[in-house]
């Protein structure tokens, strides 16, 4: 069913719509198998769902800044990985505005308490969105989700199109005991995909 929410001139580009979810570690343990990555501690693991720009250098720059304050703050990155998605499926204008998709997993050292991991993860988030406000691409890095409970899955998509375009909303394995969606109308601002869902994984909404 087709939630209440716009569409763009293509009728294909939704103004946008998102999940959130719990982490599902069984299916992230399960691609870090694959991939010769030893499995992540849930308590001390962050995971972020982030935006990246799509040109090839600046994604570079911008993973070189996001792993240096990581790295300031005493958390290692673990891994990146590339999101799969079904390109194709969505609309023209929100495929030529589409950015890398990408999961970045850290380790966090210091902290044993869940809302202290929290607490750092969160200013991680800041202190990254402060280092590329400066930047001509700063506005292609956008933090989804960065967080050691929830994840964020969102786009510019339409409602029915949301779980097709993401891979791994469809696999077996991607479990959580509760799922919190939203679908927007855009009223008053160009559709854009980090205003897609408003949930960072912290409890205050932001449009």
């Amino acid at each position: 069913m087709e939630l209440r929410g716009g569409c763009g001139a293509d009728n294909d580009s939704g103004d946008g719509s998102g999940l959130m979810t719990s982490i599902p570690w069984e299916f992230f343990n399960d691609w870090a198998e694959k991939q010769g990555i030893s499995p992540f501690d849930q308590l001390h693991t962050g995971v972020g769902m982030v935006f990246l720009p799509t040109d090839e250098t600046l994604m570079e720059q911008a993973k070189s800044i996001i792993v240096n304050i990581f790295n300031q703050e005493g958390l290692e990155v673990l891994a990146w990985r590339s999101v799969p998605i079904n390109a194709p499926i969505v609309g023209f204008y929100a495929r030529e505005t589409m950015p890398n998709i990408q999961q970045v997993f850290v380790k966090i050292n210091k902290e044993d308490d869940i809302d202290d991991i929290e607490r750092e993860l969160y200013i991680c988030r800041k202190l990254i969105e402060r280092a590329v406000s400066s930047e001509t691409w700063g506005s292609e890095l956008y933090f989804c989700s960065l967080s050691n409970r929830t994840i964020v899955y969102k786009g510019m998509l339409r409602s029915e199109v949301l779980g097709k375009f993401y891979y791994d909303l469809q696999s077996d394995i991607y479990k959580s005991p509760f799922a919190i969606y939203h679908r927007r109308y855009s009223t008053n601002t160009s559709p854009r995909c980090p205003l897609a869902q408003p949930m960072k994984g912290d409890t205050r909404i932001r449009y």
